[in-house]
């Protein structure tokens, strides 16, 4: 189990990545609305789409500018402690833009933070994006009954608590297991990182822990789930992932992990074509995603038999 120890607090290496991702974005990627650079299909961006009433209720739109039906819908959630962090920052902007170069439509959420909000008050805001999603995935080219949650860092914990602690959605009018799956990405799921001092005050007043892990219900049916992380990473540490991924196992769930080596905790959302000694990232994502969206359309089509009995 992690200890609270575990959680150091280092948000350097962020200051290092972000210039020289911020002129790689640039070059590589299409500009809102815009035109297409190296090859890539145009990315049509949305920008701060209340998904609830009230300022703080914003989200960013990311989809592939030629209109296409059914496409796979995914939700990603910012990291930052829920004390900090955006959904306009630039490695979000930048992983949400392969996954949406991956064919995804991506919904980039705002939501609640410490001091404005504790724990539950985030697993609420990003339930209510989903659900926000969900009435208007047709609108958007994507299909309802595909719907992804993901995360980095404290997003990936909001991403698999809304995909394994079914009440968050339930208040939703949704079911948990309908998700077509989960990711996170260098983010805590088990131990007592609650209780570490630097995020004690978003948990406070909660005095059980069980019911603040996502490795507390980890069930067999479970949405799949697909755990991302640094061998680096030395803000949350890889043991999470790898003690989720041993725990859904045991459960008889699905899961796919990977632990990127050299690679950091923010390093692992820094991951671009031309730059390869950054984690594929997006292509891990975007691959997971295909494949479960793929399968899920496979398992609603009628047997062939019955498309040739309906023919004239």
């Amino acid at each position: 189990m992690a200890s609270a120890r575990s959680l150091p607090l280092r948000r350097r290496p962020l200051i290092l990545l972000a210039p020289a991702a911020g002129l790689l974005a640039s070059a590589c990627f299409p500009a809102p609305g815009g035109e297409t650079f190296a090859g890539h299909p145009a990315i049509r961006i949305e920008r701060d789409i209340p998904y609830a009433a009230g300022p703080h209720w914003l989200l960013d739109i990311y989809r592939p500018a030629i209109r296409a039906e059914r496409l796979p819908l995914v939700l990603f959630f910012h990291g930052g402690q829920w004390q900090m962090g955006s959904k306009d920052s630039l490695e979000n902007h930048v992983l949400a833009l392969g996954l949406a170069r991956h064919g995804a439509v991506v919904l980039v959420p705002a939501y609640r933070l410490y001091p404005e909000t504790r724990f539950p008050g985030f697993l609420e805001d990003a339930a209510a994006a989903v659900a926000w999603g969900r009435d208007n995935a047709e609108r958007l080219g994507a299909d309802p009954g595909s719907i992804f949650v993901a995360g980095h860092s404290a997003g990936g914990y909001i991403a698999l608590m809304l995909a394994l602690d079914g009440q968050w959605l339930a208040r939703r009018g949704m079911n948990h297991r309908d998700l077509a799956g989960a990711i996170g990405i260098a983010g805590p799921y088990v131990g007592d990182f609650p209780r570490h001092w630097a995020v004690r005050p978003v948990f406070a007043g909660q005095p059980e822990l069980a019911p603040l892990l996502p490795e507390s219900f980890v069930t067999a049916d479970a949405p799949p789930l697909l755990l991302l992380g640094g061998g680096l990473d030395m803000v949350v540490g890889p043991h999470h992932l790898r003690s989720m991924a041993e725990r859904v196992i045991q459960a008889g769930g699905r899961v796919e992990s990977r632990v990127y080596p050299g690679i950091g905790h923010l390093g692992i959302l820094m991951s671009l074509p031309w730059l390869p000694s950054l984690a594929p990232t997006a292509a891990d994502i975007g691959r997971f995603v295909t494949q479960q969206h793929e399968q899920r359309l496979a398992a609603k089509a009628p047997p062939p038999g019955m498309l040739q009995a309906a023919a004239p």
